[in-house]
């Protein structure tokens, strides 16, 4: 990391290197990508929505933090209070927005899409036992989660937000890097992963 810090252009990871292009902040990253691949709904009411969703991404994504960070003295009654209130108020919300089949704007996967898949595979990887039993009482949700997951592209990519709108996260055929370094206990990660590197077709 010291010998690339000087790429990023906040001094910070994950940073998206494309040519003489770099792109940091994870989340601008995330738009950038789902514009490059066709991932943002053309409507403008689409559009709204997926957004809506990548930013609910980020509402999970800091009660996780809060759960871990939030009471040192007590971590576990964190993670009580993020898996018995949190996380059911905020798939409630979720599952009056989710088609019965299908995904949140239509029938084609969006960025939104990818965002509350990976918020929920997280939960998950927090607590399989608490993050399975959470996510069951959801119906709608749980058929988005797993039509998406039995996906051979999604299964295929380490599941990171960022690495999800990578079409081909295994080639190595272009100078295109996305380059991170952050863990889910990391109070400023945003993208998810341990170490990745990814190049795109």
């Amino acid at each position: 990391w010291p010998a690339t810090k000087a790429k990023s252009p906040f001094g910070q990871l994950p940073y998206y290197e494309e040519g003489d292009f770099v792109l940091g902040q994870s989340m601008a990253i995330v738009r950038f990508l789902g514009k490059k691949y066709n991932l943002a709904p053309e409507d403008l009411k689409a559009f709204g929505l997926s957004e809506s969703l990548t930013e609910e991404f980020t509402t999970v994504y800091d009660a996780m933090v809060k759960a871990k960070y939030g009471n040192p003295a007590d971590e576990a009654a964190g993670w009580a209070k993020f898996f018995e209130e949190v996380i059911p108020a905020q798939y409630t919300l979720l599952e009056k927005m989710c088609p019965e089949s299908g995904y949140f704007t239509g029938d084609k996967v969006c960025t939104g899409d990818l965002a509350i898949f990976t918020a929920i595979f997280h939960v998950g990887q927090a607590d399989p036992e608490r993050g399975a039993k959470a996510l069951s009482a959801f119906p709608k949700l749980t058929a988005f989660y797993n039509g998406l997951a039995a996906e051979e592209k999604i299964g295929m990519c380490p599941c990171d937000l960022l690495s999800l709108l990578v079409p081909s996260p295994l080639s190595m055929h272009s100078s295109a890097h996305l380059c991170t370094l952050t863990s889910p206990h990391h109070p400023s990660a945003r993208s998810l992963s341990l170490s990745l590197s990814l190049s795109l077709s």
